[in-house]
């Protein structure tokens, strides 16, 4: 519809649409600018940790994330070889509760 022939429902229609487009686009700046201090402040505090806690650190991280970012962060330069083994014994020990939480990452990625 041409603009001169537009109703003023379909103007304030409009207005809102443009209003929620609007507060779309602070929400997904916001989201990204919060993302990106926390990678900022998980790298500074990944570096001032001793080498056992960067290990256990990245273990954690490692567990329940999905298989897809469990390979990223594998090659983070950070993080230490000895992750590897600790991640592999946790797995044999905990086979199920891996899948379990597996299941729930997938879940709220889907979200």
């Amino acid at each position: 519809m041409p603009n001169a022939v537009l109703t003023a429902t379909d103007r304030a229609f409009n207005r809102f649409k443009e209003a929620v487009e609007k507060d779309q686009k602070k929400v997904v700046v916001t989201d990204l600018a919060r993302e990106k201090a926390f990678g900022q402040t998980v790298k500074a505090w990944l570096s001032a940790l001793p080498h056992e806690e960067l290990v256990q650190a990245f273990v954690q991280f490692e567990l329940p994330a999905s298989a897809s970012n469990a390979k990223k962060i594998a090659t983070h330069p950070m993080r230490p070889a000895a992750v590897d083994a600790l991640l592999e014994r946790e797995q044999a020990e905990h086979p199920a509760a891996k899948q379990k939480q597996q299941a729930k990452v997938e879940d709220v990625a889907k979200k």
